[in-house]
């Protein structure tokens, strides 16, 4: 496998207690349908999760979303000003306008995580 893999996986949040940490202590920021909790990290890594629910479609779409969401974040790791741990919570738009507007959102998901990491102040 490539080393991009590795380097995605590492950089996951995957325990509870980190998710309920950021639940419980996190700042949150949100932009359009997108919204982040995040914390400064002890462990000197920028580490991250993703969260979409059903709403949001089937599998596939969900999977999709969330390929381009790690692979955003993949690209701009050097890009974070200090470590920090966050997750960021894509929220659907409403049923009608979701169905017809799936294309235009993955092509603008990208550009929308990294304009949501610059409110929240966590680039450079």
């Amino acid at each position: 496998m490539s080393q991009g893999f590795y380097s995605i996986r590492r950089h996951r949040i995957s325990r509870r207690s980190e998710f309920a940490g950021l639940y419980a202590q996190g700042k949150s920021a949100s932009f359009k349908n997108l919204k982040i909790r995040y914390l400064p990290a002890d462990d000197g890594e920028v580490r991250f999760a993703f969260v979409l629910n059903r709403k949001t479609g089937n599998a596939v779409r969900r999977n999709r979303l969330r390929r381009i969401m790690r692979a955003t974040m993949n690209e701009q790791l050097k890009s974070f000003k200090q470590p920090v741990h966050f997750l960021m919570h894509y929220f659907p738009l409403r049923k009608q306008d979701n169905e017809s507007a799936s294309h235009s959102d993955a092509d603008t998901l990208a550009v929308d995580c990294v304009q949501l990491l610059n409110k929240a102040g966590l680039m450079c």
